[in-house]
Order: structure tokens, then C-alpha cells, then sequence
């Protein structure tokens, strides 16, 4: 019988843990819709609330795997703090913040929370100076609260769940276990898998990921475990047969070359990924060429042109190709701020 009482109640834990992890997932959903109720939706409409209900019903694989790392988080919490009413206050305020962080992301950027995202904690201050300060005094109200709930709910609450410290041990290290794959999700080892249980990721749109995907998938797939696929060819000597290849190439062209003087020459990048001649948009037609001047110098210097991986935007972005030689599109669709997502310092000698 006591068996029976310890199986009922992980039962009715994992079921009150399955409804509040659906219904967080709705409300974060509702924060990711807000913008534009249409975005992505295909044929869903244009009410809010429903497209919410749709993505839980409709969705229903991906929907499914925001709802197991929401749950496997719940039960994280609850094996920390023993108490169930610290993990729900906890998982509201959580649900809340990010509910509050996707809309304000996507109202500002038309970008859902990625994994770049939290590089941007470096710089809290601007942040922080950048809300309105309304939502900044809901935020300290919030946190008062739910300290105020949280020291109320460990002097009175005997809602204990584990009496065994081991016990607990061995749930924490089989729930970290269990969690650890969703964080490889976009990985070479279990990418097929998480396809197969119905995640289509679409990181080349955050926004788009996390309509489609669910707020919490689209993080996961926001994330970089690979910066760029190994080529199946790549090995010390093909590089140094490219190598070589270019050299040849670079004594061909030096031998014509007017001005041998690399060193006193000036090497100007115009990075502005909006900015194209006429002549090159297909089916545009012009009287006079608006950029004449810069035509002139281009024609009396070495100059040339570059294919620019972004449009109207990500500078930064365009600015790391040109210096390193390194194409954005080289690397995984992941990798969108690689200033920040791959060069953690710099190196003092190479300045």
C-alpha cells in the first residue's frame, strides 16, 4: 500500500506539473504573438488568443518538447527547494519574465530569444536604461513579491516531497541527464532525432522558429554546438593544396600589377549592406548613375565589390567577413553574431 501512495503521488506530481508546463507554454506563446498575431501563422488568423490555443493543438510534436523541458525544469526546482509551492511561484515569475523578454525583444528587433541574445547581459546598464519605467517598477514590484512569497513559503509550508537527501541526489543527476540533450538539439548526435519528434528548426527567422517551434525550441535551436561543418575533403594537405593553388594565382596577377607598394596603400571598406549600384538590381532602370563619384574612384584605384551576406542591417556582422575573409554563410545558420558568439577576446599581439 505505501508503494501504491509513493506511485500515486509521482503520478499526480507529473500530471499537475504536465498542466502548468501547458499552460506556461501558452502564455509564452502569447508573449512571442503579441507583435503580430499573423506572423507565421499560415491560415490561423488574426486572434491572439486562439493562434495560442493553435500552436498547443496543432503543433502538437513541438509543442510536446517545450512542454518536457518546462516539466524537467519544474522537477529540477522542486528537487532543489523540496517544497512544490516554490517551484510554481518560481516557474510563474520565470514564465513571466520571458513572456515580457520575447515581446519586447520582437516588438524592438523582429527577433524571438536566441542564444546571442544573453550576450547582451554584458551590458545590462544600456539595457535596463532602454525600458520604459513602468515596466522597470513592475519588474522591482514583481521581484519584491516573490521574495516576500518565497521566505513566507520556507517558515510555513510543510509541503515536503523528499524525505531522502540520496534520493534526491538521484533524481537531480537523472533529471540533468535527461535535460542535457535538449541543450545538443541542433547537434550532428541528436538533430535527426529531435527532427523525427517534430522539431523543424528555422533559424535563419528566430521570430519564425518560435511561432512555429515554441519560444523554449527556439532557444535550443538558437544554440551553437558547432560553429561550421566539417568538409568530408578536409584534412593539412588539401588546405595546403589551396593554399598553394592561390599563391600561383597571386604571382600571375602581381606580374601586370601597376603599384607593387602594398604598404602605403589605404584599404577602404564601405560596409553598408543597403547600399548597391543600380546596374546590379535586376529590373531596375536609372536615367544617371546616383553613386557617380563613387564610381570615378573606384575606376582610377584597385577596387572591387562584395556579395554581403546581410541586408539593411547586422553590420557588425558583414565587418567580422571582411577582416577575417570568413563568409557568414561558411558557418551553421546559428552562428548570427559571431563578434560576440565566437571571438570570447582579442589578441593583443595581432593589433
Amino acid at each position: 500500500m505505501k508503494i501504491n501512495y509513493k506511485v500515486f503521488k509521482f503520478l499526480r506530481m507529473n500530471f499537475l506539473f504536465l498542466w502548468l508546463s501547458i499552460l506556461f507554454l501558452y502564455i509564452i506563446q502569447i508573449g512571442i504573438m503579441l507583435a503580430d498575431p499573423t506572423y507565421a501563422t499560415g491560415e490561423w488568423g488574426g486572434d491572439l488568443w486562439i493562434n495560442g490555443i493553435q500552436f498547443v493543438i496543432n503543433q502538437t510534436t513541438s509543442a510536446g518538447i517545450n512542454v518536457l523541458v518546462l516539466i524537467m525544469l519544474m522537477w529540477l526546482i522542486t528537487i532543489v527547494s523540496n517544497r512544490i509551492p516554490v517551484t510554481i511561484i518560481l516557474m510563474s515569475v520565470f514564465t513571466a519574465l520571458v513572456t515580457t523578454a520575447e515581446y519586447q525583444l520582437i516588438s524592438l528587433r523582429r527577433e524571438a530569444i536566441t542564444e546571442a541574445s544573453f550576450q547582451e547581459v554584458t551590458a545590462l546598464g544600456n539595457l535596463i536604461g532602454m525600458l520604459d519605467i513602468k515596466l522597470i517598477i513592475v519588474s522591482i514590484t514583481v521581484l519584491v513579491i516573490t521574495i516576500a512569497l518565497l521566505f513566507i513559503v520556507y517558515r510555513r509550508s510543510k509541503w515536503i516531497v523528499f524525505k531522502s537527501v540520496r534520493w534526491r541526489a538521484t533524481l537531480f543527476g537523472l533529471t540533468i541527464c535527461m535535460l542535457l540533450p535538449f541543450f545538443l538539439i541542433n547537434s550532428p548526435r541528436y538533430q535527426e532525432t529531435f527532427i523525427k519528434l517534430g522539431d523543424a528548426a528555422k533559424t535563419w527567422d528566430s521570430w519564425t522558429d518560435a511561432v512555429a517551434n515554441g519560444g523554449i525550441v527556439a532557444l535550443l535551436n538558437s544554440r551553437t554546438t558547432d560553429a561550421m561543418v566539417e568538409p568530408s575533403s578536409y584534412s593539412q594537405n588539401t588546405m595546403k593544396q589551396i593554399v598553394s593553388k592561390y599563391q600561383n594565382q597571386a604571382r600571375l596577377i602581381n606580374v601586370g600589377r601597376k603599384n607593387t607598394n602594398f604598404k602605403s596603400q589605404t584599404v577602404i571598406y564601405t560596409l553598408s549592406e543597403s547600399l548597391t549600384m543600380p546596374k546590379y538590381v535586376p529590373g531596375l532602370t536609372v536615367d544617371k548613375n546616383p553613386l557617380s563619384n563613387i564610381s570615378q574612384i573606384m575606376n582610377s584605384t584597385s577596387s572591387g565589390h562584395m556579395i554581403s551576406s546581410g541586408y539593411g542591417g547586422g553590420t557588425a556582422g558583414i565587418e567580422y567577413s571582411t577582416l577575417t575573409g570568413f563568409a557568414i554563410p561558411a558557418y551553421k545558420p546559428t552562428v548570427t553574431m559571431p563578434y560576440s558568439q565566437l571571438t570570447n577576446s582579442i589578441n593583443e599581439n595581432l593589433l
